[in-house]
């Protein structure tokens, strides 16, 4: 599994839009590059893509994925009902990677997520991303070998991914098993895993077309069902020793009055012990203009393999402001602890 590139992020805009102006082609630059650039700089990029790359054929390829993944789409759910309309048992390797994926999708949409972002470029990134209770979750679907399980590097690209597309949570499906050490590690870094055992009866919940209200959340959520708020999410860390994991943030009652609170854990995946590590958060409005800002000392040591949770308090924001806030950003800061020679 691997991010999206600048190029992949440049060919979605000529796969929405056949003759894409100037400005959209810049947007998709700006948004890769997480800062404003110059018309004379993204032009130069974009020529430097199309001297390295053929991006008219790239377009036509990814328009006929594109295609044929809105075909099975349409066929899938006829195959899986006849499959247990004839009373055959269904067989999840019989399945294409893309009929896996496309039966992946519609399953976790029928448990009440709401679709978010698909990538039109399929580049073995994340596969779709969803959102429900506020939480935003990055879902990825992977179509082993039979008798193959899937191991604990899967279980880390895509906790990098979801960060990379700032959700808080992410799901990985297999249609085998996991590993031990993925199973380990996914409880560590916040990975929700569902390989073929839970995958089929979920499944069979959905031919049978279940009422919604019956319906369970694919990962865990402790959140309040009268959140009133919806905020998108940056996380940044100064380097991947130290993770943030599980952030997410809640309503809470305090004093008869509605605040919001943000949640987390830090794990530290490195060998060596780290020091002084301290939270901040802003919080911006639809403008982009920085509203609310905290920062908190989350702890004063962090062993290697050892995890802390944090919590950080927004009491002063009034209910009447928080239809105005779009999104927070959560960064990450400490001291390396190095051996003595």
């Amino acid at each position: 599994m691997k991010t999206l590139t600048l190029k992949d992020k440049v060919l979605e805009v000529y796969l929405k839009k056949e003759n894409p102006d100037e400005r959209s082609i810049k947007r998709s630059i700006e948004r890769y590059l997480r800062k404003p650039c110059s018309e004379r700089k993204s032009e130069r990029i974009l020529n430097d893509l199309r001297s390295r790359f053929d991006i008219d054929k790239e377009v036509r390829q990814a328009r006929s994925r594109e295609n044929l993944s809105k075909y099975i789409d349409s066929i899938i759910i006829g195959r899986i009902r006849d499959a247990y309309k004839n009373s055959r048992e269904f067989n999840i390797d019989e399945l294409e990677e893309l009929e896996f994926k496309s039966l992946v999708k519609k399953v976790v949409l029928h448990f009440g997520y709401e679709e978010l972002y698909v990538p039109l470029i399929k580049k073995d990134a994340v596969d779709f991303i969803v959102h429900r209770s506020n939480i935003k979750v990055a879902v990825f679907a992977v179509k082993a070998d039979k008798g193959c399980n899937v191991g604990v590097k899967f279980v880390r690209q895509a906790r990098y991914i979801a960060n990379d597309f700032h959700c808080e949570k992410a799901i990985l499906f297999s249609s085998t098993s996991f590993d031990k050490d993925a199973v380990e590690e996914s409880g560590e870094i916040g990975v929700t895993l569902i390989g073929f055992e839970k995958f089929l009866p979920m499944v069979h919940d959905f031919i049978n077309e279940l009422k919604k209200t019956e319906r369970e959340l694919l990962v865990e959520d402790n959140n309040d069902e009268n959140n009133k708020i919806f905020l998108d999410c940056i996380i940044k860390t100064p380097k991947t020793k130290v993770q943030i994991v599980n952030v997410k943030y809640v309503v809470q009652e305090v004093n008869e009055k509605e605040i919001i609170v943000f949640e987390g854990k830090l794990l530290n995946t490195g060998k060596r012990p780290v020091e002084n590590l301290s939270i901040n958060i802003r919080i911006f409005d639809r403008a982009g203009m920085c509203q609310y800002e905290k920062s908190v000392e989350a702890a004063q040591k962090l062993e290697s393999k050892e995890k802390c949770p944090f919590s950080i308090y927004f009491d002063e924001i009034p209910q009447e402001d928080w239809k105005n806030l779009c999104r927070y950003e959560i960064k990450l800061e400490y001291k390396n602890i190095y051996a003595k020679r």
